[in-house]
């Protein structure tokens, strides 16, 4: 299997590695949310099950800065590419 890994990146593009492949067959949807710049994302799986990984440990404040969906394979939707290419959390795929 192909392998594409999640990294995200916090405020200071400080970078986290989430150990999830995005080629992984049992993922249904990957949300990215970014809170006070700091990127989150939610692994939705085809089993029901959903994981959260959050590139700070530290935030001090929440401030919702955006959510957009980088995977969703019932509604065809395939961003990776996009957001593996992006500068900085701000830095929105669409």
């Amino acid at each position: 299997m192909k392998k594409i890994m999640l990294n995200l990146v916090d405020y200071d593009n400080h970078v986290t590695h989430t150990g999830v492949n995005l080629h992984d067959p049992n993922i249904k949807r990957v949300t990215i949310k970014v809170i006070t710049g700091d990127e989150v994302a939610i692994v939705d799986y085809t089993n029901g099950a959903r994981s959260v990984y959050d590139s700070s440990d530290c935030r001090k404040y929440d401030f919702y800065d955006a959510e957009y969906v980088i995977l969703d394979r019932e509604k065809d939707i395939y961003l990776i590419d996009e957001f593996r290419g992006r500068y900085n959390s701000y830095d929105i795929p669409y």
